[in-house]
């Protein structure tokens, strides 16, 4: 929400002002906002899940409740999908009590313990994720695609977003 000033112009300088103060308040009495990172997935996996491993530990430091759903998701989500899993997670069917069709369809995946949903699931879960936190903290340069899709939500559900360095230094925009 924009900060107003007395005569009912916009004043972003001070409704920024006034929300630190309100955030370092909070922070005084125990407070943790839940803070969604938004960082690289893609490509160079393990380096990329390292960095948000380090940008989780880094909003702990800063007193916020980190959410990485790369990092959550891949601990119990398959990564294939088959014509056989899409359809049957979009039939919703179950044969044994409390398992999914769809992880009874990929052995593999059942015997790791993971489950496989269409293309888009884990997006789509990550995005209803982001729209209960406080804050999207983006870091490093490099923007993907499912971050700009993170971004945008983050806007139009008027989360305010921060962006950082690969180094933790947040950059001013």
């Amino acid at each position: 929400m924009m900060y107003k000033n007395q005569e009912g112009y916009a004043d972003p300088t001070a409704g920024k002002a006034l929300a630190n103060i309100r955030r370092e308040e909070k922070a005084r009495r125990g407070y943790m906002p839940l803070v969604y990172i938004c960082s690289p997935f893609r490509g160079d996996v393990e380096n990329n899940m390292r960095n948000a491993r380090k940008y989780c530990a880094f909003a702990l430091s800063r007193h916020a409740l980190p959410i990485a759903t790369h990092l959550l998701f891949p601990q119990f989500m398959g990564t294939k999908e088959t014509p056989q899993t899409r359809e049957m997670v979009s039939e919703g069917e179950q044969s044994e009590p409390g398992v999914p069709r769809t992880a009874q369809s990929a052995p593999q995946a059942r015997n790791a313990g993971r489950l496989i949903l269409p293309h888009g699931a884990t997006q789509r879960m990550a995005l209803i994720l982001l729209t209960r936190c406080n804050e999207l903290w983006c870091f490093g340069d490099t923007i993907s695609e499912g971050m700009k899709k993170e971004i945008s939500r983050a806007h139009w559900r008027n989360i305010p977003v921060r962006h950082f360095t690969e180094d933790c230094k947040e950059v001013r925009t």
